[in-house]
């Protein structure tokens, strides 16, 4: 594309080309866009569920340590039990965090095969569409050579000289 955004300058006169396949390729970019768009919910959710696994990791490691510290330092078993039994609850959080995770990078990853599907068809439209063009530039350059021929060779017999006229042998002056 050029930096105009216009994919057809240069291509010369298309005033009457009508690409017959401008509806398929409209309806194959709006599913590339949709398919963008579910890619990059699917990113920001992906994010915001590594983000909660990633504090609820963080979280686990203080309270492991913390628990490992108390125990050094005065043992009282029932803040203790309380302690692991929130480890337990982390543990379980985080399980199911990890398993939101694998399922959205696997979603992930299908929405982006899709995505490279759907920009190599339109792709392929796209380049059917200029060979499309070249063709039309083409007929049409070769019609208006063909109808410039048709002038000069209209002019040429309109501006010959007349003949001249022909004498009769025996008849002249």
């Amino acid at each position: 594309m050029n930096p105009t955004g216009n994919r057809n300058a240069g291509k010369g006169d298309l005033r009457g080309f009508k690409y017959p396949l401008e509806p398929l390729a409209r309806r194959a970019q709006w599913e590339l866009d949709a398919l963008n768009g579910k890619l990059a919910q699917v990113q920001q959710q992906l994010a915001f569920v590594r983000a909660e696994f990633d504090a609820a990791e963080g979280q686990h490691q203080q309270t492991s340590a913390r628990l490992g510290q108390q125990l050094h330092v005065r043992l009282d078993s029932s803040r203790h039990r309380a302690g692991l039994l929130y480890l337990a609850q982390l543990q379980a959080s985080m399980k199911k965090l990890q398993a939101q995770l694998a399922e959205l990078d696997i979603e992930r990853t299908e929405l982006l095969r899709q995505c490279l599907a759907a920009e190599a068809r339109l792709e392929g439209l796209r380049t059917h569409e200029s060979g499309a063009m070249d063709v039309y530039v083409r007929e049409q350059s070769r019609l208006h050579a063909a109808e410039a021929d048709r002038d000069w060779i209209m002019r040429g017999a309109f501006n010959k000289p007349p003949a001249a006229p022909m004498l009769e042998p025996g008849g002249g002056a």
